[in-house]
């Protein structure tokens, strides 16, 4: 089948228009921060490992299986958290200056929370309290479903000073 030269034109035309708009698409998603929040939250997925915090020194209780941690410090200036609407979780935030010594923790959480970090400290970690677990150990398939409960945003604003 042969085409004529008015077709040529018409899908050199169409494919053009085609590849502009990916190209547009391409580039607000690269540029517009996509994944942001108007005010410059950003949603994040933290590692957990089975495990929990003391909320009184900020170290690692490797031998509690009911709860998860994140093993890192998360660098931030301030925290959105959101617990799922029938979620089986409450959560603690520990916090940590550039040392990585412990500063003050936030315990018993449930719901939304935001949570602005002060001047002289670096970053959090995070301790996800299972509370209806059937075995009371949480296994490799459910600590994902645990995790997912929990929705984490974080920013690295500048501080104002006032």
């Amino acid at each position: 089948m042969k085409l004529t030269r008015k077709t040529k034109t018409f899908l050199k035309n169409a494919l053009t228009v085609v590849l502009a708009f990916a190209l547009i698409i391409g580039v607000v998603s690269l540029f517009g921060g996509l994944g942001k929040d108007e005010d410059g939250y950003k949603t994040i997925h933290p590692t957990y490992t089975v495990g929990s915090i003391d909320t009184t020194t900020g170290k690692s209780i490797t031998d509690d299986e009911t709860s998860l941690y994140t093993s890192n410090v998360i660098p931030c200036t301030g925290l959105k958290l959101a617990t799922d609407f029938e979620s089986d979780i409450t959560y603690d935030v520990i916090v940590y200056n550039e040392e990585n010594e412990f500063v003050s923790a936030e315990t018993g959480l449930t719901g939304y929370n935001e949570i602005v970090l002060e001047e002289d400290t670096y970053g959090v970690r995070i301790v996800i309290h299972v509370l209806n677990d059937e075995d009371g150990k949480i296994g490799m398939f459910e600590k994902l479903t645990y995790a997912n409960q929990l929705e984490v945003k974080t920013t690295d604003k500048v501080f104002k000073t006032e």
